[in-house]
């Protein structure tokens, strides 16, 4: 049996060569994965295969071996190869997707109200392996950033935006927070 027909098994008689059994072995059709959309943990993504045949039975594990792409951790895709063996010839490849992860990001300084005048460290507690952290204001005329602090200048409000950039593992992240200088 390949992967496109139907085979057979046929017991022959020795003797005579009469035929006494003949059974039809289903092709196989389909490798359907307990999970194909993974999303990135920092761990090696193996899901567990299944094997149909035309016939919508599930062909038994004996009848193949299953390889897997190397890696599997990081996010992208990923192929599954079914290889047939025994009464069975051919192969059938599947794919399975590791997704980005989301960024955790929060700001934990400055506090939302400072005097103008006033400095305040920028500091966020972000999510290990996180993307390169940048800062932008709203108003500059009102506070700006400088060597990873705010400066409150004037009277006003200003929003403070801290982004996260994407990585290979993770999406992009931005938190912001609406400081009152008074």
């Amino acid at each position: 049996t390949s992967t496109s027909k139907d085979g057979k098994i046929i017991d022959k008689c020795s003797r005579c060569g009469d035929v006494k059994v003949a059974q039809i072995i289903s092709h196989p059709t389909k490798v359907v994965l307990n999970n194909s959309n993974f999303v990135y943990d920092g761990k090696v993504k193996t899901p567990t295969v299944t094997v149909t045949s035309a016939d919508g039975k599930t062909v038994d594990s004996a009848n193949y071996d299953i390889s897997y792409a190397n890696g599997r951790k990081d996010a992208g895709t990923y192929d599954v190869k079914v290889t047939f063996k025994g009464n069975y010839t051919g192969s059938l490849t599947t794919k399975f997707t590791i997704a980005k992860a989301n960024q955790s990001l929060k700001i934990k300084s400055p506090k939302k109200k400072m005097k103008a005048g006033a400095k305040a460290k920028i500091k966020i507690k972000a999510n290990k392996g996180h993307g390169k952290v940048t800062y932008k204001v709203s108003n500059k005329k009102i506070a700006k950033i400088k060597k990873g602090k705010l400066v409150a200048l004037k009277k006003g409000k200003v929003k403070l935006t801290v982004t996260l950039k994407a990585t290979k593992n993770y999406n992009q992240k931005k938190v912001t927070i609406t400081i009152k200088v008074k």
